[in-house]
């Protein structure tokens, strides 16, 4: 029973890709868990422990995961045309207030700007 590592470049990024060659959950990382293996950024330096406990099994089938991910796909799809949609219309609010002549006209526009502001946060 051991920890392993291997350093590996995704996307251009250096990982260490940390597991147990013994079917083991490892313990550690952040947030702290057991996990059955993880891919850490080579920069945070995080450490692990084997523990005695086993992977568990998969217990979904390829196409329940597949459903999965195409939901979570379609979720994040959804969820950034929206925020594309929201950066466009602030885009256009700040266009406005910056061509309002009247104070309060600009006062009004920037409250709005305000708003996706407190919204954003």
């Amino acid at each position: 029973m051991a920890i392993h590592t291997e350093q590996l470049t995704i996307n251009g990024v250096q990982f260490i890709h940390t597991y147990s060659d013994d079917g083991m959950l490892i313990h550690g990382g952040m947030p702290e868990g057991d996990y059955d293996d993880v891919y850490d950024p080579v920069s945070t330096g995080r450490t692990y422990t084997e523990t005695n406990i086993p992977i568990p099994p998969i217990e979904e089938t390829v196409e329940e995961l597949q459903a999965k991910v195409a939901e979570w796909r379609n979720k994040y799809n959804i969820a950034e045309a929206r925020t594309e949609r929201l950066d466009r219309i602030k885009a256009q609010i700040e266009a406005l207030r910056d061509a309002a002549v009247l104070p309060s006209t600009k006062a009004i526009y920037q409250a709005i700007l305000d708003l996706f502001e407190e919204g954003e946060s």
